[in-house]
């Protein structure tokens, strides 16, 4: 419920005894089905990673552009 996929992955397999596959696909059934139980945050982090990942791009090229 706290939005931490990773976590809930892990406790599933202690807990079940399952594999890495089964319990990820068991956490992605159970955000899809359960919307309401995932925070807002975790539902946009992709396109937060996403902005992230341009800006590091762009101080990269702006650093090797004026570096040289």
């Amino acid at each position: 419920r706290a939005g931490r996929k990773i976590d809930a992955i892990k406790l599933l397999r202690e807990h079940r005894n399952i594999g890495l596959k089964q319990a990820k696909e068991i956490v992605d059934r159970y955000i899809r089905d359960n919307p309401e139980a995932v925070p807002a945050i975790q539902k946009t982090s992709s396109g937060n990673g996403l902005v992230l990942l341009i800006i590091i791009a762009a101080a990269g090229y702006l650093i090797y552009k004026y570096a040289m």
